[in-house]
């Protein structure tokens, strides 16, 4: 689901991503992102508000084909590409391709750990996103990468330099523990968490002085479910008598 937003807003992320980016970062122009994997050109997206309204560049990595069209017609201000990211380079590993958010490596330590899942798999090999990162001349300093791949994070930036490449800003979903020390052994702070289902949004620590933290409450994950949840019973009122649904108007 699309965040909650009025209609006149142009965020796309499901937990307010670009939304708290742009807050930490005072609404910055021409910034530089890393998504990965960055699924959907727009659909529930981390990036594309900000590529295409606040004009970010950045690279896509996104090693389902299904997103590729889009991503390559929609995404013109960033790198595509369409490549596996693993540990080493040229491992070879399962890999579950389909329509959804959920596709992924599979293996023990993922989340699409269930061994049925090879039968529909493919076989691919890997690149390490160091790799990816030289090859498209990164800049040593990135605003914000995006971090969502289904349970890998771990296996893929537990070898990654974070001495040689600062990130300002980092969303990861359920980071493990021993991410979690390998990003504070350099500098990484844990300072909201933006989802029930455990969405972490990370800074660097010799970034925090310039960036803006007055609104970040406004992002917490839990504050948002109970906002929309009472937002819901604003607009509903549920008849005890016949059990039927009703909309009604607050101001009638």
């Amino acid at each position: 689901m699309e965040s909650l937003l009025p209609n006149d807003k142009i965020f796309f992320s499901q937990a307010r991503q670009d939304e708290v980016v742009l807050s930490l970062l005072r609404n910055k122009r021409n910034g530089y992102f890393v998504d990965l994997a960055s699924n959907d050109a727009t659909l529930l997206s981390n990036s594309y508000a900000l590529e295409k309204h606040y004009g970010w560049k950045g690279l896509c990595i996104e090693p389902n084909p299904n997103y590729w069209y889009n991503l390559t017609h929609t995404r013109t201000n960033c790198e595509l590409i369409g490549a596996v990211v693993g540990k080493n380079r040229m491992d070879q590993v399962d890999f579950k391709f389909d329509g959804l958010e959920h596709g992924g490596i599979i293996g023990a330590d993922f989340d699409n750990d269930r061994p049925h899942l090879k039968k529909s798999s493919n076989k691919e090999y890997t690149v390490t996103l160091l790799e990816i990162f030289k090859k498209f001349k990164v800049p040593t300093v990135i605003d914000y990468l995006s971090l969502d791949v289904e349970g890998a994070e771990e296996f893929i930036m537990n070898e990654f330099p974070l001495k040689a490449y600062r990130i300002k800003i980092l969303t990861i979903e359920r980071p493990k523990e021993n991410l979690r020390r390998y990003l504070e052994s350099h500098g990484y702070l844990e300072i909201l968490r933006l989802s029930r289902w455990g969405e972490t949004l990370w800074i660097h620590g010799s970034f925090k002085e310039e960036m803006d933290m007055t609104n970040l409450q406004d992002f917490h994950g839990k504050r948002q479910y109970e906002e929309q949840k009472r937002a819901q019973q604003q607009k509903l009122t549920v008849s005890t008598t016949t059990g039927i649904i009703k909309s009604y108007d607050s101001k009638l």
